[in-house]
């Protein structure tokens, strides 16, 4: 699992998990899913 900070766009995390090792291989595979934010600072 990989929670990016705030501000760090879907695309870009999709870009970035594209080019891991183990996604590039096959043996994992990413998927990028919005969360909810239950509680404010």
């Amino acid at each position: 699992m990989m929670i990016p900070t705030a501000g760090v766009s879907a695309e870009e995390v999709t870009l970035y998990a594209a080019e891991d090792p183990a996604v590039k291989s096959g043996v994992l595979l990413a998927e990028v899913r919005p969360w909810l934010i239950g509680m404010s600072q």
